[in-house]
């Protein structure tokens, strides 16, 4: 009897890890963009010494 209420406390400790799990590895999907955000322009100028 002692095993199943130790089983019992564990459920909560898994549901909960099961849940961030799901919650980051949506949050990595959702965040990933195919667009690259190249600068051409920029406010200065390169020189170099002679």
């Amino acid at each position: 009897m002692n095993i199943l209420n130790n089983k019992n406390k564990r459920t909560p400790i898994f549901k909960a890890l099961a849940l961030c799990l799901f919650a980051a590895v949506s949050l990595t999907a959702v965040s990933c963009d195919d667009d690259m955000d190249i600068q051409q322009s920029y406010p200065f100028t390169v020189e170099t010494m002679p």
